[in-house]
């Protein structure tokens, strides 16, 4: 894997610390310059082609994040348990992007503004990148959610708890007001804020397990309290596009 991602920050004499030995962690203000020029390789190497296919993968993997926070939290009753369970499920998704080295909107817009902070002249190839990966996230998610639908008979319960989490994801959508328009766009950017936590301190880690560790913590932080986060509306459309009409208002 690219060393740029997985802590390979350069110089380490930099601000009068030590150089790091393969087996230290990245420490927090080198992550920037580590983030910057793995955003720097990805625009590089990654025609828009390859960018989309690595965005439906991120798209899939969220997807599979998003079923298993499902099925975990089916049939739990006590909501503190079942918010827990929802963020830890969802953050397997995450995680999977992470390891893979997938391309997700969210996380693009965390690594990619470090690098137009040391490349200004980027900011075009930003833009198509961002927008390419929208579109991938958005094609891999609607594309899985809609064969786990196919392709199994979930329980009414599991239904129940898909059909709560995509009522909620709507609720700002129902007020049609300028608050609610605030409301949604606040909770996006918290979301958000928190995604890119995630992905600032896997950057930090040099192992798996110090990687999740960050990436757990975050997203269950806002799925438990429900902000937006865009990939996430997006698998629960997808996975209820085959829901019975009847769950709809």
């Amino acid at each position: 894997m690219d060393s740029r991602r997985w802590g390979g920050a350069e110089g380490g004499e930099e601000h009068g610390q030590p150089a790091h030995t393969v087996s230290d962690d990245v420490r927090a203000h080198e992550v920037i310059a580590s983030m910057a020029a793995f955003g720097r390789h990805r625009l590089e190497t990654l025609d828009p082609g390859r960018t989309f296919l690595l965005a439906v993968m991120a798209g899939g993997f969220i997807t599979f994040g998003a079923l298993l926070s499902v099925l975990l939290a089916t049939g739990i009753e006590q909501a503190g348990v079942q918010k827990l369970l929802l963020g830890l499920g969802f953050s397997g998704g995450f995680f999977f992007v992470v390891l893979s080295e997938a391309v997700l909107f969210t996380e693009a817009n965390v690594v990619l503004p470090a690098t137009l902070l040391s490349n200004r002249g980027a900011a075009l190839r930003v833009s198509r990148f961002w927008a390419v990966a929208w579109a991938g996230n958005f094609a891999g998610a609607l594309g899985v959610g809609t064969l786990i639908a196919i392709s199994q008979d979930s329980s009414p319960a599991t239904l129940q708890v898909l059909s709560e989490l995509v009522e909620a994801k709507m609720a700002y959508r129902a007020g049609g007001d300028v608050w609610s328009w605030l409301q949604v766009v606040s909770s996006g950017m918290l979301a958000n804020w928190l995604v890119g936590m995630a992905a600032f301190f896997a950057f930090m880690s040099r192992t798996i397990v110090g990687k999740f560790i960050p990436v757990a913590l975050a997203v269950t932080m806002f799925v438990a309290a429900g902000f937006q986060h865009s990939p996430g509306p997006k698998t629960c459309d997808g996975s209820g596009s085959e829901m019975p009409a009847q769950r709809y208002p």
